[in-house]
């Protein structure tokens, strides 16, 4: 397939379910290739997630024209999106080049979310992309006045309030969720995102930090209004250990193809769970 979708197309391309597209983040070749060849084998629609923190190291360029080859060959649809973009050069970068984007103004106060995402939503919008934005902490703990561990969740006032003045097609929401490993057993909120879902209607709900819940958790968010489930760390932790394993043998591969190619097996396994947890395997074939 040579078309790149966007994100929202993708959401509104197949019949509703019980199901989630599947975003992944991917940082070289290696991670583009895995999550592609799992979603081809899984028959499943996938977004392959650039993540604005890291590529200023990796280089933005080169990141999209990796994902765009990969599309050139997939067998599914694929889109490419901006995850939680704050560089301003980025943003608009992404745009220049055909890449959805997501606006993280998460960290400022509501008021200021709202302005700027407004902004960078008629930007996308402008160009024929879709456009992701984010209210609440993902990624951010805080520490209560008890010693106990709590997270900044995700008002159901606050959404409709932001998507009245700023009507993005993707909203993420903290639920409980964040990004990297769980210090310990998540507790997500499904009550209250079902209380949001109930709220906004049609606007598709995101969970982040989706690495480490249950599937049966990730089960009842979909249930409850999630179109899409994004994974990080159990790609990026599944690269480093295999390549720590295959680099310690002995005598140790210093020929790339010897190291790469079980590192790319090892991530495609990976993605072709979290696919089966998401539910949108065989989705592909119900459009082509």
């Amino acid at each position: 397939m040579n078309k790149t979708y966007t994100v929202h197309e993708l959401v509104g391309m197949f019949p509703a379910g019980n199901w989630a597209l599947p975003a992944f983040n991917v940082f070289n070749m290696e991670f583009v290739q895995a999550v592609v060849a799992g979603a081809g084998q899984e028959r499943s629609p996938v977004v392959l997630m650039l993540g604005d923190p890291v590529l200023q190291t990796i280089g933005l360029d080169m990141l999209i024209d990796i994902c765009l080859s990969a599309v050139s060959r997939a067998t599914v649809p694929v889109a490419i999106a901006l995850d939680h973009g704050k560089d301003q050069a980025r943003l608009e970068h992404c745009i220049q080049r055909g890449v959805s984007i997501m606006y993280d103004g998460s960290d400022l106060p509501l008021v200021g979310n709202i302005e700027q995402t407004r902004l960078w939503t008629k930007l996308a919008h402008q160009a024929g992309l879709s456009i992701e934005a984010e209210i609440g902490s993902l990624g951010l703990e805080f520490e209560t006045a008890k010693g106990e561990t709590a997270l900044a969740m995700t008002a159901v006032e606050d959404c409709v309030a932001f998507l009245e003045a700023a009507p993005v097609d993707l909203l993420a929401v903290a639920i409980g969720n964040y990004h990297g490993p769980y210090k310990t057993p998540p507790r997500i909120d499904v009550a209250r995102l079902k209380a949001i879902h109930e709220a906004i209607g049609d606007v598709t709900l995101v969970l982040h930090g989706a690495s480490g819940i249950p599937a049966e958790t990730v089960k009842q968010c979909i249930e409850n209004g999630v179109r899409k489930v994004n994974y990080g760390y159990d790609l990026k932790s599944c690269y480093a250990a295999t390549m720590l394993a295959e680099l310690q043998r002995k005598p140790m591969p210093f020929q790339p193809p010897e190291y790469i190619k079980p590192v790319r097996e090892a991530l495609t396994a990976v993605v072709r769970a979290r696919i089966a947890d998401v539910g949108s395997a065989g989705l592909a074939d119900q459009v082509l």
